[in-house]
């Protein structure tokens, strides 16, 4: 057969590129309108299909991990030109391609937050956003490919043990099942994916003074905007992409040190792990936080083995996304980085090479210091409050309750290394192989490995144990290094049969009994019925917060531009009108203002429509921080309860009051 012509060629990969945006158009037009033609005529007309599955479920679920592929795309698209601009990488491999994706989050996450914050972030500007990026990466790709054919791939061999990799796989799909759940933690739907929301609503990322965790650096929340703005309910599989290329970077640098073996049995141990399963289920940003800090140690790695600066502002830019992701990545990332490069720099660098990678860090979070400053009125919004001050109802009580809520102290580090032995206990497991990995650095105190990793594990536990409450979450960044230092140690453990073989023998029992512990964590409550269709989503969610009932009857009869005061209650996602919040942490419209609150006429001029109040929420807040909204709380519930109709009342202690 004659071949094609290079012309024809490049005529059928334009074509090609062509209809992939039309099938992506008509995938995600259902998103904003309706469901896809393709869906209605292929799937719903096909007698192939049993009945009663739920084929619409499946499809959803479906539709999202495809369009957060695409989101994917763009980073890596976007931060393979930077990095072949900017830094010099022209090759792509594992790690350029980690790299780039890094780089793009990063960048992508900043554009959206000044756009936001600039201009306008509404459904029509983010969709345009969407449909630039899906014909500048098509253009993009189709590019490298053609570069690709050229100069070739390498191909990676090798056997694997198979115990670990059968185990990896069904961890694989254990946690896509956990990201597919509908999201109902009370983080994700208080301000991780209420926050992006309220911020679409308005079409503008101010100063948001009746929600404080909103004001508070988040790159993964942007994301989240951009994802809402234009697909709606994708955002938690974006959580479980980060959490596959922490797979692959765990595997790629270890497999490059230590050979696939080590490689597999690092990137194993860190993903069969409960408390993996568990934040798959939520949308939350430690994940996000972990990635950034992978790459950052990768980059300090390949720093300190000589190779040149621009290894080291990577590294730094990579811990400024991490920082503009969570304000602790301070104390699992930046202190490590800085306690490596003062510990193993030689002479004249032990100065240059701290200040470089403070001022990248700087200089990647600054786009947040200026959204800070500007809305804020705090670079570091909301700590330092008392060296910056802050805008809005930030106040000193707010502050403390802040702060005691969610940063110990010296004399709080003991009980918190101790929870580390109540981890393996609890929910999450995984502990003991936690505590086996570090020990591997014992036989290997000439591995340069066990020194950096070490350094960098006791410096991050170190300092989560002083500065942090507790939560064993915070250390989901920390998680990496530690089996990435235990991995690249192993092969350093005597050859006796005693030692080597009985090691192996413990990690493989510890792998099994970490899975089925995320197995029996997954199989737990209503989680697995959402699958078997066994539990409606609207039932799930119903039984997962007491909440969820009470907002749905307002969404019913209450229009998009009605306020509704939240009173002990700030889970607001699924809200479709104005909530007005009332918690521990905000500035309510309650708070300081004396007796008009027993005045009817305060809530028509503040034009609220309806109060909803969260009776258990209420008594909960008030006995773990000692908060009351207003000062007489038992007389203001008989205020409203003979001043206002009741609107709603169920069995949970949810109360709505029409005004």
């Amino acid at each position: 057969m004659k071949p094609y012509s290079a012309e024809y060629q490049r005529i059928l990969k334009w074509i090609f590129a062509a209809c992939l945006i039309a099938v992506s158009f008509v995938f995600f037009s259902g998103n904003r309108v309706s469901e896809p033609l393709a869906f209605k005529i292929v799937i719903q007309n096909s007698s192939l299909l049993p009945e009663k599955a739920d084929w619409p479920l499946i499809y959803g679920n479906l539709k999202h991990m495809f369009f957060c592929l695409f989101i994917f795309a763009f980073f890596f698209c976007v931060g393979n030109i930077i990095l072949r601009f900017c830094f010099g990488m022209k090759d792509i491999d594992g790690k350029t391609a980690l790299y780039s994706i890094g780089v793009g989050s990063g960048v992508f996450s900043a554009a959206i937050m000044l756009t936001a914050f600039f201009f306008r972030a509404t459904h029509f500007v983010l969709t345009c956003y969407f449909w630039f990026l899906t014909v500048f990466s098509a253009v993009y790709i189709i590019c490298l490919i053609r570069r690709t054919k050229k100069t070739g791939v390498r191909k990676v061999t090798g056997d694997f043990p198979y115990v670990m990799a059968i185990l990896l796989l069904s961890a694989l799909l254990l946690n896509l099942f956990s990201a597919a759940l509908p999201p109902f933690e009370y983080d994700s739907l208080e301000y991780h994916l209420a926050g992006p929301k309220e911020i679409l609503r308005n079409g503008r990322y101010a100063y948001f003074d009746n929600n404080m965790y909103m004001n508070i650096p988040s790159n993964i929340s942007m994301v989240y905007l951009f994802i809402q703005g234009v697909a709606r309910d994708s955002g938690k599989f974006v959580n479980y992409a980060y959490g596959l290329l922490i797979l692959g970077a765990i595997y790629a640098f270890v497999a490059d040190k230590a050979g696939k073996n080590c490689a597999l049995l690092a990137a194993a141990s860190f993903y069969i792990t409960g408390l993996l399963t568990k934040e798959l289920m939520y949308a939350h940003i430690e994940i996000s936080a972990a990635f950034f800090t992978v790459l950052a140690f990768m980059c300090i790695w390949e720093y300190l083995s000589g190779k040149k600066i621009p290894y080291l502002v990577l590294c730094g830019i990579f811990a400024g996304f991490a920082l503009g992701s969570k304000y602790t990545s301070v104390l699992t990332l930046i202190l490590p980085v800085l306690s490596v490069l003062l510990v193993f720099e030689n002479g004249g660098k032990k100065i240059g090479s701290p200040l470089i990678f403070v001022f990248t860090v700087l200089l990647v979070f600054s786009p947040w210091i200026l959204k800070n400053i500007m809305a804020a009125k705090n670079p570091f919004y909301p700590i330092f409050q008392d060296i910056f001050g802050g805008a809005g109802g930030w106040t000193p009580e707010i502050s403390r309750r802040f702060a005691v809520s969610h940063y110990g102290s010296a004399g709080s580090a003991i009980d918190n290394i101790k929870s580390l032995a109540d981890f393996s206990i609890n929910d999450y497991f995984g502990t003991p192989l936690l505590l086996l990995f570090p020990l591997f650095c014992l036989f290997s105190l000439k591995n340069p490995f066990a020194k950096i990793g070490g350094v960098w594990i006791i410096t991050g536990i170190l300092s989560w144990a002083v500065f942090s409450k507790g939560y064993i979450r915070f250390l989901i960044p920390s998680f990496p290094i530690i089996f990435i230092s235990g991995a690249l140690c192993f092969p350093d453990l005597p050859a006796g049969i005693t030692c080597k073989k009985l090691t192996k023998a413990v990690i493989t029992f510890m792998l099994f009994f970490n899975f089925l512990s995320c197995a029996m964590l997954f199989a737990e409550g209503r989680y697995l019925k959402v699958f078997a269709s066994q539990c409606d989503r609207e039932d799930f969610l119903k039984k997962a917060n007491n909440h969820y009932a009470a907002v749905m009857h307002l969404n019913k009869y209450a229009s998009a531009d009605t306020k509704v005061l939240f009173l002990g209650e700030a889970r607001t996602y699924y809200a479709e009108f104005i909530p007005l919040y009332n918690t521990v942490f905000n500035n309510s419209i309650l708070s300081g203002t004396g007796n008009d609150i027993f005045d009817r006429r305060y809530y028509l001029d503040n034009n609220i429509g309806y109060i909803l109040v969260n009776i258990p929420e209420l008594e909960r807040m008030m006995k773990t921080y000692k908060y009351t909204p207003v000062n007489d709380m038992n007389g203001y519930l008989k205020w409203l309860k003979t001043t206002f109709p009741r609107f709603y009342e169920d069995r949970s202690g949810i109360i709505i009051y029409k005004i």
